[in-house]
């Protein structure tokens, strides 16, 4: 059974109005919306993650020659 162009561009419309409001949302979470989003709270999370593991390092470093 066949749909008719304009039963097609209706479906396709009623879909594409369902899916909106999810793109939005899910777009005001990944990046915020004039507040930190997910990819600004991630990007902080492995600056910090980094550090530590540098700071980590260099304790180690420190301790092994201390031990020479």
């Amino acid at each position: 059974m066949s749909m008719t162009k304009e039963e097609r561009d209706q479906k396709t419309h009623d879909t594409i109005m369902l899916l909106e409001p999810l793109v939005r949302a899910n777009n005001k979470a990944i990046y915020g919306n004039g507040r930190a989003g997910l990819l600004d709270r991630m990007t902080r999370i492995e600056s910090i993650a980094a550090l530590v593991s540098a700071g980590g390092l260099l304790i180690a470093v420190i301790a092994l020659l201390a031990k020479l």
